[in-house]
């Protein structure tokens, strides 16, 4: 074998193992930026949270009597079956589900 091919062959090795440890350094880098974004990202979730809970009208009472409505936006909603004043429900798949049926008289067509 001659210099020049053993030069070549080394100085492609040496690449390759370049390449190699910078597509791992690459990867760890990565990792750790999805892992600080996905922290950044709960954080405002809980700060969204507090947030709402500070703009949230006090539950004691304290609400105007009559039909005025508070300032804050909230219009009050009625109490849910079964549930305390005050307090809401979101609705479920169950509830998206019952409200998106089929009309009653129809059925699907049969195979023809």
């Amino acid at each position: 074998m001659s210099g020049l091919v053993a030069v070549v062959a080394w100085a492609a090795l040496v690449g390759w193992i370049a390449a190699g440890v910078l597509l791992v350094l690459a990867h760890r880098r990565l990792e750790r930026l999805e892992r600080e974004h996905t922290a950044r990202k709960w954080d405002i979730v809980a700060l969204r949270a507090e947030l709402r809970a500070l703009h949230r009208p006090p539950d004691d009472g304290s609400r105007p009597a009559g039909g005025s409505r508070p300032v804050g936006g909230d219009t009050g909603s009625p109490v849910p079956a079964g549930g305390a004043p005050g307090r809401t429900r979101t609705a479920g798949a169950t509830a998206w589900r019952r409200s998106h049926r089929r009309p009653e008289g129809r059925t699907r067509r049969g195979p023809s």
